[in-house]
């Protein structure tokens, strides 16, 4: 049995409530508490996604389904203890679920409530509690003030006594009592998440088949752009790493997106923003890569033995101050006049556009025929570039077929609701398999260079120094042998998008409809 929710509306009415549940049943009640709780979650709401809550009271945490009908763990921790990510918190099956599910986002305050339950025991004729019932008054604290939400009747089974479970149940109406589907507290949660607008870094694009290109590309942009200002706040409050990875890839679709999207805009109009979004690259190119060698650091140290890693603390703590130079520049930037017009400007370019309005080519075309030219194109392209690469080809030809394939990755996502589900998944599931070949391949290449640069650089006292050199060399040796090992898998790779089955689905979904437009 489960417990039934049951809604009171009017909060004054809640001791006459009490009166008729004492007349109607033998009672007892124990004394009324109040709780405070604070609700938890990432920024894209990671663990609501998974029906998981996070809250505190007092000095407990508290981990649990969204409906409260199974409670993971609970654990105590120190007031004093600022826990953000879940590497904070005490060993426990609550800090495994955090990891799991938060992998490196921060978790910050959603909501902070108030509940003032009263529960009254139901009692047979032996005086023992069958049933229980929960009044809740539920409020919430916004800044200052205190906000009544709701009240909430929750009758609570006893197992062995169903039938009296039932007939408390069914006395609740006769109450004027309202059954909801949900406690209230997991309704509250919801809705503060979908007010919230339900954050995702994931494209989240809808166009129709009939769209013009103008009208296309303006939903796109308008998305992108969203994002961009949806991590503005994170980054300046520097609350964890993923909000600037956010921002980079919105700014990076839309490059590619006025690169790719050709002829729908004036070229005058695209060569102006694509200069301005590059600038909003280039601000924050230093800090990422200083996120991710700060990510990596477990990795590193494991990488090493012992006495080849002691030199590894000296070069994080220096990237760590070198990190908060950087997170204070770009907070900065962000704040500017500059980069406010950079986004004011795009979007009110975006506004005043109508395809009626533009002076280029394929402004009025369906997107669909876009969408098809474009991406049979770079497929093409991609095959082409790929069936070339072999044992002695240079690594950077292999970085720029990294290149085309985001860029196709890129035009297959901002268009995938004009195609059916089921067959542009299986073309991105193969796609991201080359693409995370070449991608680590890439990024083992960038570490070597810039542990090199690095090393160059490296300014300390003699002896530190020597560690660090012997830090530093033992982990390029080790790159550069791991990205040999990934170079070798390269042909399997390329293998999922370069054979029948992927050759089939292409000219399935692109090839008629872009022969049909030329």
């Amino acid at each position: 049995m489960e417990s039934k929710f049951f809604e009171l509306n009017d909060s004054d009415n809640i001791n006459e409530f009490i009166e008729k549940i004492r007349v109607a049943f033998t009672t007892t009640e124990e004394k009324p508490k109040i709780k405070n709780q604070l609700y938890f979650d990432t920024f894209d709401w990671k663990l609501l996604r998974k029906d998981l809550t996070l809250f505190r009271e007092s000095q407990n945490f508290y981990l649990s389904s969204l409906d409260n009908k199974v409670q993971i763990d609970k654990i105590e921790v120190n007031k004093k203890n600022s826990l953000s990510f879940w590497q904070d918190f005490p060993d426990s099956t609550l800090k495994e679920k955090l990891k799991t599910n938060l992998s490196i986002r921060a978790i910050t305050q959603i909501i902070n409530l108030e509940t003032r339950e009263k529960v009254i025991k139901i009692l047979n004729d032996n005086e023992k509690t069958v049933v229980m019932v929960s009044l809740n008054k539920v409020y919430r604290f916004n800044r200052s003030n205190k906000i009544f939400i709701s009240n909430e009747v929750r009758v609570i089974p006893i197992r062995g006594y169903e039938d009296e479970f039932a007939k408390v149940v069914d006395f609740m109406p006769d109450l004027g009592l309202k059954e909801t589907k949900k406690n209230l507290i997991s309704s509250i949660l919801e809705d503060k998440k979908n007010k919230s607008g339900n954050y995702t870094g994931k494209l989240n694009i809808t166009l129709t088949r009939e769209m013009t290109a103008t009208d296309a590309a303006k939903t796109i942009f308008f998305d992108l752009v969203k994002t961009v200002k949806q991590n503005e706040d994170g980054i300046k409050k520097n609350i964890d790493t993923e909000f600037l990875h956010d921002f980079r890839v919105a700014v990076r679709r839309i490059r590619s997106a006025l690169t790719q999207i050709k002829e729908v805009f004036p070229e005058k109009d695209v060569k102006r923003f694509k200069k301005n979004f590059a600038i909003l690259g280039k601000n924050t190119n230093r800090l990422r890569d200083l996120d991710v060698y700060l990510l990596e650091k477990e990795k590193y140290t494991q990488m090493l033995s012992d006495d080849l890693s002691s030199g590894l603390e000296t070069v994080f703590t220096k990237l760590t101050h070198e990190r908060k130079t950087e997170q204070k520049k770009l907070t900065r930037f962000i704040k500017t006049e500059k980069y406010k017009k950079i986004i004011i400007n795009f979007e009110t370019y975006l506004e005043k556009t109508s395809s009626d309005s533009q002076n280029a080519p394929n402004s009025n075309v369906k997107i669909l025929e876009l969408a098809c030219r474009f991406i049979w194109k770079k497929y093409n392209q991609i095959l082409k570039k790929g069936r070339k690469i072999n044992d002695s080809t240079p690594d950077p030809v292999l970085h720029e077929l990294r290149i085309e394939c985001k860029k196709l990755r890129y035009l297959l996502e901002f268009f995938s609701s004009l195609f059916p589900e089921n067959e542009t998944s299986i073309i991105i599931k193969h796609l991201k398999k080359l693409q995370d070949n070449l991608g680590d391949f890439n990024d083992l290449y960038v570490q070597q260079q810039s542990l090199k640069e690095m090393l160059n650089k490296f300014d300390t006292k003699p002896d530190q120094l020597k560690q660090v050199s012997a830090s530093i060399g033992g982990l390029i040796a080790i790159l550069f042998q791991k990205q040999k090992d990934v170079r070798k898998e390269f042909s399997k790779s390329f293998g999922e998008l370069d054979n029948e089955d992927s050759s089939k689905l292409f000219r399935k979904l692109f090839y008629i409809k872009s022969e049909m437009t030329q």
